[in-house]
């Protein structure tokens, strides 16, 4: 689910990555240690680190800054629908399955003479299984349903009279927006001195400006738009120059649930 948490995680990732291009482990872009938050500095720790010499860069959501933009339905709408990795092989009277399992999948067969009407036997596949267990498994739920089937290895054998199918279907991830707001989010840059806020605020400004549209962890997006700059030297007897980036961020509130796919209407499933 989507939440301001996830915008502001996002938001640092960014910033992060724009005063350290090569990683942690290499100086930042303005040759100065860098911390970049969520939240508000705690002061005693902020004076700490201003006078040490390192920049200070917080990320908040500002109070009085959020209206409602919902404007959507909320009808689920496909994320993701991965290829099956089991392979059902149909020859005549046998059926054999193939491939690896990376996560779970349905396999089906169809009796396309079962009476009174076509019928479809379902073996929910787990990663734990093998070609050989949903054979078996098979197998087992057509005996129980009064077809003489058999298996070995990762081969199922279906009685001289059977007229079958088989199917693999997966698991995808839909996703429903269910309301979307507009909120502001303040970057603050917390500097001993006004060389170094002269240093990072164009490299911050510009990595932010450059990726309006943020990817969040739930696979939705988020619109970020620059609003406005303020700049305060009114506690530089403290040495502290600071500078307020605000933009405005607009995202959707989701909710991610899986769903298997539909293999059958009418299934025995074991």
């Amino acid at each position: 689910m989507a939440d301001i948490s996830d915008v502001e995680k996002a938001i640092v990732t960014l910033v992060s990555a724009a005063l350290y291009p090569n990683g942690t482990s290499e100086p930042s872009a303005i040759a100065a240690p860098c911390k970049v938050m969520r939240g508000w500095p705690v002061p005693g720790q902020l004076d700490t680190d201003l006078g040490t010499g390192t920049l200070t860069v917080s990320v908040f959501p500002m109070a009085g800054m959020e209206r409602n933009t919902t404007r959507f339905t909320t009808d689920l709408q496909t994320l993701s629908i991965p290829a099956p990795t089991i392979t059902a092989t149909v020859a005549g009277q046998t059926i054999t399955f193939a491939g690896t399992i990376g996560a779970a999948q349905n396999v089906g067969v169809t009796l396309g003479d079962w009476q009174p009407a076509s019928q479809t036997f379902v073996y929910p596949a787990t990663i734990s299984d093998t070609m050989t267990t949903i054979a078996a498994g098979l197998a087992a739920l057509l005996v129980a349903g009064g077809v003489a089937a058999t298996s070995s290895g990762a081969v199922l054998t279906l009685p001289a009279t059977a007229i079958a199918t088989a199917i693999v279907g997966v698991y995808g991830t839909m996703w429903q927006e269910f309301k979307r707001q507009e909120r502001g989010v303040m970057v603050s840059l917390w500097c001993p001195d006004p060389t170094m806020r002269d240093l990072a605020a164009p490299i911050i400004d510009l990595a932010l400006v450059k990726n309006e549209h943020l990817l969040l962890p739930d696979g939705s997006g988020a619109r970020m738009v620059y609003q406005r700059t303020m700049i305060s030297d009114e506690r530089q007897t403290l040495n502290i120059y600071r500078r307020d980036l605000i933009y405005m961020v607009e995202y959707g509130t989701t909710v991610i649930t899986t769903y298997p796919q539909i293999i059958s209407t009418k299934a025995v499933i074991q």
